[in-house]
């Protein structure tokens, strides 16, 4: 893989960048996060897909780590999300529509993802779809493979209250941001090439982009992926210096807070 990072090349006076992959970022656990700068909340009110390649410390922590998330407890718990390693190594995903205590719904990966201790590198993909007159789907991948498409509660978010999600929370990589009271959860471990579509991604387009385990151009339609006009949002975190996070969609630059670390540690 290439050190280099987002290189442009002036191609018959065309300024083209050229994907590589030489950096994610490093997070110690103790106050790390990336603000995404973004509350996505037009996205999330649809269906919408959300992929992350992941480096755990501890697959098994103490307490639950969060990869990603948010809440707007200004609302009274509405516009929650939520993706986070369990203390079993289990992935737990938590959507909560509005402050209405029964819509929302918890989803835990079937087996465990994650084995006690430092992990290698996986990817992660989350796929929620609003079904028109029915309650919103939900589908967990894991290196490519289908890992869990059933609720782990009783609880459901219909069509109605998953297109009203509000928030005006900013979405938070590393940890999870209560609008209230700051950073929870935090992680331990590393992430790279976090992306965000507005559409759910169909299974073809997942195996794609996992790649046989080394990371692809989400830029770039290529074999069965062709959602890459849907991007929403993609940091990469090629930068190595500096606290900016480059949104390769052209919306949300991301800031970097706390001591995470750029870090040549890469799928």
């Amino acid at each position: 893989m290439l050190g280099l990072t987002n290189t442009l090349l002036a191609e018959s006076g065309i300024t083209k960048e050229v994907y590589t992959d030489g950096y994610s970022v490093a997070f110690d656990g103790t106050g790390d996060y990336i603000d995404t700068g973004g509350s996505f909340q037009s996205v999330f009110r649809n269906s919408f897909t959300i992929s992350l390649w992941v480096k755990v410390s501890d697959g098994q922590p103490s307490s639950a780590t969060s990869l990603y998330g948010s809440i707007d407890e200004t609302t009274g718990d509405a516009g929650q999300i939520d993706l986070f390693i369990h203390t079993d190594g289990k992935l737990k995903f938590y959507f909560q529509a509005t402050a209405a205590s029964a819509a929302y719904d918890i989803f835990v990966s079937d087996s465990v993802v994650f084995s006690n201790g430092a992990n290698a590198w996986k990817h992660i993909v989350c796929v929620m779809t609003l079904n028109s007159g029915g309650n919103s789907s939900f589908i967990f991948y894991v290196d490519g493979a289908v890992e869990d498409s059933a609720p782990d509660t009783s609880s459901t978010i219909t069509e109605a209250i998953h297109s009203n999600w509000t928030s005006n929370n900013a979405l938070w990589i590393g940890g999870f941001n209560n609008s209230l009271s700051g950073l929870a959860k935090p992680f331990t471990g590393n992430i790279n090439d976090f992306a965000i579509w507005n559409v759910a991604l169909d299974a073809n387009a997942v195996a794609e982009i996992y790649n046989s385990g080394d990371p692809t151009d989400l830029k770039t339609d290529t074999g069965n992926y062709d959602n890459s006009s849907n991007l929403v949002g993609y940091w990469k975190f090629e930068e190595n210096t500096g606290t900016i996070a480059y949104d390769s969609a052209g919306n949300n630059n991301g800031t970097l807070s706390g001591d995470p670390q750029w870090d040549n540690d890469v799928p």
